[in-house]
């Protein structure tokens, strides 16, 4: 067998794995797509890299989006701080 087709063949494995993952690990989601819904905004923040990286490993852990873990924070730091 020749390098070409070794090679070919190989990517051909890694594509019907991809392929296989993807339609496993997808969900079907019934939430609509935040950045469709007229309930949201965007909204851009500027944090350290090593927050961030904090974020996106809790985010992973807990099983949620960053936007709702910080949705959260920021309902709780402005009901303590306002008291409302």
């Amino acid at each position: 067998m020749t390098k070409q087709n070794r090679f070919s063949g190989l990517m051909g494995q890694v594509s019907k794995a991809k392929q296989s993952d993807q339609s496993a690990a997808t969900p079907a989601s019934t939430t609509p797509v935040k950045s469709k819904s007229d309930d949201y905004t965007k909204l851009t923040v500027y944090i350290t890299k090593a927050l961030h990286k904090r974020l996106k490993v809790g985010a992973a852990q807990l099983e949620m989006e960053l936007s709702d873990i910080a949705e959260d924070a920021i309902d709780e730091y402005l009901s303590k701080h306002l008291n409302s």
